[in-house]
C-alpha cells in the first residue's frame, strides 16, 4: 500500500537550519569548538611542562649539593670508551677530573680478581698537541667483560692516584701522629 505524498512530513527546514544541525551533529558549533580548543591547549600543557622546572639537579652523578649550585666540570674533549660515547651527564665529577688528567698512551689497572689488565688511550691532536678525541680501550668482550672494576678506580689505577680512602687514611695518621707529639 503505497503513502500518499501529502501524508509525508514537511521538509521546511531552511539552509541555515540544515547547516546548524549538521554543526551540532559534528560537534562544530562554536561552544564546542570553545571547549575542544581549551582541552587541547591544557592537554598541551600537560605534555610541555616539566613535572620539577626547579630542581637542584641532584643525582649519582653529581656533586652532592647538586648540578645547580655546583656545575661539573667539562670535559676536556670528546671521550669515547670502549666505543661508546662518555657523557657529562652519566659520568660523576671525579670521574671526569680522572679523565680530564688521561693522556695518550698504555696504562695498567686491576680486574677485581686481582689480574691486571691493560688501558690503552689513543686519539686525535689538534696542531697545538691538545686532545680533540680520546679513545679508551681494554679488553672487556665476552668473558673478559666480568671482573672490571668502576671507571675511577680503572682510571685511579691507570693514573697512579690513590684512593679516597687512602688520602683520608693517610690524614687521619698524620693527624694521629701529630696527637702523639704533642703529648
Amino acid at each position: 500500500m503505497a503513502k500518499d505524498r501529502d501524508d509525508t512530513p514537511s521538509a521546511t527546514l531552511s539552509l541555515a537550519d540544515l547547516i546548524d544541525a549538521l554543526r551540532a551533529l559534528k560537534g562544530s558549533d562554536d561552544e564546542t569548538l570553545q571547549k575542544r580548543a581549551q582541552y587541547e591547549a591544557e592537554a598541551h600543557a600537560r605534555l610541555t611542562h616539566r613535572e620539577n622546572e626547579h630542581h637542584p639537579g641532584k643525582s649519582v652523578y653529581s656533586y652532592p649539593e647538586g648540578d645547580v649550585a655546583r656545575p661539573k666540570p667539562a670535559l676536556k674533549c670528546k671521550m669515547y670508551q670502549c666505543g661508546y660515547d662518555l657523557s657529562p651527564d652519566t659520568i660523576t665529577p671525579e670521574e671526569i677530573d680522572l679523565l680530564n688528567q688521561l693522556t695518550i698512551g698504555a696504562f695498567t689497572f686491576k680486574r677485581t680478581d686481582g689480574s691486571e689488565e691493560k688501558l690503552t688511550v689513543t686519539g686525535e691532536l689538534d696542531p697545538q698537541g691538545q686532545p680533540t678525541r680520546l679513545l679508551i680501550n681494554y679488553p672487556c668482550k665476552g668473558e673478559l667483560r666480568h671482573n672490571l672494576p668502576s671507571l675511577s678506580d680503572m682510571l685511579r689505577a691507570a693514573l697512579g692516584r690513590p684512593t679516597p680512602e687512602l688520602v683520608e687514611l693517610a690524614a687521619l695518621r698524620a693527624e694521629l701522629d701529630a696527637l702523639k707529639a704533642t703529648r
